[in-house]
């Protein structure tokens, strides 16, 4: 079954469309908790594709693999159906992973 959803994910879908649902499939492995206990538990980590530009995140570094699985789904289900030239959003810097007082990883 989820061999044919893999097929059909793109199918029919405007670049736009493609762009949201891979940029949603991402910002969803973000949305797990991304706990930690001390500064080096946490990184920043680029999040873009070939349809897609999230800029980047703050993760926990025992979070990274289904981050970057999430980026390889979003590409392989989405960004393969973009028909059109991407144009990245300008991206600011970020400043650096740190653990916060609340047990999350954040920017400082």
């Amino acid at each position: 079954m989820r061999a044919l959803l893999l097929l059909l994910a793109g199918c029919g879908l405007s670049d736009d469309e493609l762009e949201r649902l891979a940029s949603e499939r991402v910002q969803a492995a973000l949305a797990e908790p991304q706990t930690c206990s001390v500064d080096e538990d946490c990184e920043i980590i680029g999040l873009s594709g070939s349809c897609f530009d999230l800029c980047w995140g703050v993760i926990a570094t025992s979070n990274r693999g289904p981050v970057q699985a999430a980026m390889a789904e979003a590409e392989s289900e989405y960004c393969a159906d973009y028909t059109g030239t991407f144009i990245r959003p300008p991206c600011v810097p970020p400043g650096e992973a740190a653990c916060g007082d609340d047990g999350m990883c954040t920017e400082r």
